[in-house]
């Protein structure tokens, strides 16, 4: 869960 939830914000971040 912790590790989705980073990947998803990196993800995001990665955005831009």
């Amino acid at each position: 869960e912790a590790f989705a939830r980073i990947q998803n914000k990196s993800e995001k971040s990665s955005c831009c």
